[in-house]
């Protein structure tokens, strides 16, 4: 009998010690998450401040699932002609269309995980004090990609767009990570207070995948994600304003995306009042309509150049600045090139036919390119700064110029240290 009391006493001994090892384990977990929540959206006061551009965002929370889209725009019963066979898949330039676009594989915003690989740029320190100061009366936007928020130092990174002029930044956010993942969360944050500490207004670029056009339930998780993350944000760590990157324009087969109710972006041959190209504008506009509804603060979406022309043209019931406008405050035209006149004719009957002021900002490409006009890349600095002043000197007789942006940072920095 005792030795079977001594043997269940060891196992009670164990037990209770297994025990102690897990609740020492949660306590110190519980405490090191309230230690980072309190260092990252804490710096000078414990209370969470509500960005003041979000209008009841509790409601939304609550309310998620229903953000539905407008179906305003009529589809044809016969859509047979606008679907594209496998032998008419169209190349990446066509005729009449140069496809631009501000996405490539290495830098959406999908949710898909990614691998970043580290970059050194210490060797590039001195560079740090070189400021550049942007005294135009216009932005000087730049984008800037997860993979830089990840291999920058916050402080290193806010310090060289500063440096280089520039005034605003669109933050590439991955919205699936934002809250859930808190490594990815406070270098978000990081970035974006010490950004405000030099009067950095930084703009959430979002929804680069044109996935938004088949699954509506993006939107829903989108808002969901991001006002929450500004309601639990200080002011000095939450966006100023959203950027949205809506491109109807890469929505065809060779892209590997599902078509939207049928239709693909089908270049110059889906022009037409009705036709796939204009459905796909109108879809576009009402994910705009149906954001801008839920969201007071600014909003921006980037363009192409030739929307807004075929629009002119009578091609189209959708596309031109103006129509934007009605769901958003600015319109970015990525007016891809290196030709001083071509960028110029490019962006003058948007300049010209836009209501709102300052309602125009011009997107210019500073990554490699297969074609040898779209992209300054190879440019000297000084060759930059020498096409921005013209384009500033041509731009600002009209009173809906709002600034230049560039595509993309690292690219641009690389630019600026050759």
């Amino acid at each position: 009998m005792f030795s079977l009391k001594k043997y269940f006493l060891s196992i009670m001994m164990v037990f209770l010690v297994l025990s102690l090892v897990v609740l020492i384990f949660v306590l110190v977990n519980i405490f090191s998450s309230w230690n980072y929540i309190d260092n990252t959206f804490s710096d000078n006061n414990s209370n969470s401040v509500i960005n003041s551009s979000i209008n009841n965002s509790s409601s939304i929370l609550s309310s998620q699932q229903n953000v539905i889209l407008n179906d305003s725009v009529n589809i044809p019963e016969n859509n047979s002609r606008y679907f594209i066979s496998d032998d008419e898949l169209l190349p990446d330039v066509i005729i009449g269309d140069v496809i631009p676009s501000s996405r490539n594989s290495n830098n959406d915003d999908s949710d898909d995980s990614e691998t970043f690989d580290d970059q050194d740029y210490s060797q590039y320190e001195d560079d740090l004090n070189n400021v550049i100061i942007n005294s135009d009366d216009y932005s000087f936007s730049v984008y800037v990609y997860t993979d830089t928020v990840l291999s920058w130092d916050s402080e290193d990174l806010s310090n060289v767009i500063q440096n280089l002029g520039f005034d605003r930044v669109f933050l590439s956010t991955k919205y699936a990570l934002l809250n859930d993942d808190l490594i990815y969360t406070k270098k978000i944050s990081d970035l974006i207070y010490s950004l405000h500490q030099k009067n950095i207004i930084v703009s959430g670029l979002f929804m680069t995948d044109p996935g938004v056009f088949f699954d509506r339930d993006m939107i829903s998780r989108f808002l969901l994600s991001f006002l929450f993350y500004q309601s639990n944000q200080n002011s000095g760590r939450s966006f100023d304003e959203l950027t949205f990157d809506i491109e109807p324009q890469l929505l065809t087969p060779e892209n590997n995306y599902d078509s939207f109710q049928g239709y693909y972006w089908q270049g110059s041959d889906g022009y037409g009042i009705g036709s796939s190209n204009d459905i796909l504008l109108g879809e576009t506009q009402n994910i705009l309509s149906s954001i801008d509804s839920e969201y007071n603060g600014k909003i921006s979406q980037t363009t192409t150049y030739f929307f807004h022309d075929k629009n002119l043209e009578g091609l189209t019931d959708y596309g031109s600045v103006n129509i934007f406008l009605d769901s958003v405050d600015e319109v970015i035209i990525m007016d891809y090139d290196n030709r001083l006149e071509t960028i110029i004719s490019r962006a003058e009957s948007e300049l010209k036919d836009s209501n709102d002021e300052k309602s125009i900002t011009i997107a210019l490409k500073s990554k490699s390119s297969s074609l040898s006009t779209d992209s300054i890349y190879g440019f000297t600095y000084s060759e930059f700064l020498s096409l921005k002043d013209d384009l500033i000197d041509e731009f600002e007789e009209y009173d809906s110029f709002s600034g230049l942006a560039i595509f993309e940072f690292d690219s641009f920095y690389n630019l600026y240290i050759s």
